[in-house]
């Protein structure tokens, strides 16, 4: 055997999920579908710049005037919703957050439920290993929590 026909060599094998090869090389069967964000109803955000983690978002839509009353206003008017941060299966190692079965379950939901979506999109083992990929999860909600407005000064009384 020489070395380029070793390096096909099949070290790991979970069908029909996934492959790993000797030199590295990974193969997905399942969960590696992906449909784009919808700009209606949906945008893709990056979480971290340097790992690449990101998300996809899934807003309600706007409530129609027939609509009975949805979620109290802030104290400066902006709606304020429900936030659900969503981790897909797969064990760390495959699904995408980005798979069309949760992108028309997350618009149905968000319709719905009048919440707002954060899918997140983390990297996957054996190329990014544990505890990478919690690392990844982790920093999800610290996001969120960091894109909310911060609250207005306040004018000193005079």
């Amino acid at each position: 055997m020489d070395s380029e026909s070793g390096k096909d060599e099949i070290v790991y094998e979970w069908m029909p999920c996934i492959r790993i090869y000797k030199s590295g090389r990974v193969d997905r069967f399942f969960g590696s579908e992906f449909v784009p964000a919808d700009a209606a109803s949906s945008v893709d955000a990056v979480i971290d710049p340097v790992s690449g983690v990101s998300a996809r978002l899934y807003r309600p839509p706007s409530p129609s005037p027939l609509e009975p009353e949805g979620p109290a206003p802030g104290p400066r008017g902006a709606l304020r919703l429900p936030i659900l941060v969503y981790y897909h299966g797969g064990g760390f190692c495959i699904g995408s957050a980005f798979n069309p079965i949760f992108h028309a379950y997350f618009n149905a939901l968000v319709a719905r439920a009048r919440v707002l979506v954060v899918s997140v999109e983390y990297r996957l083992a054996p190329e990014h290993p544990v505890p990478g990929t919690y690392a990844d999860a982790c920093g999800a909600p610290q996001w969120v929590a960091s894109a909310r407005p911060s609250p207005q000064p306040q004018p000193n009384p005079p």
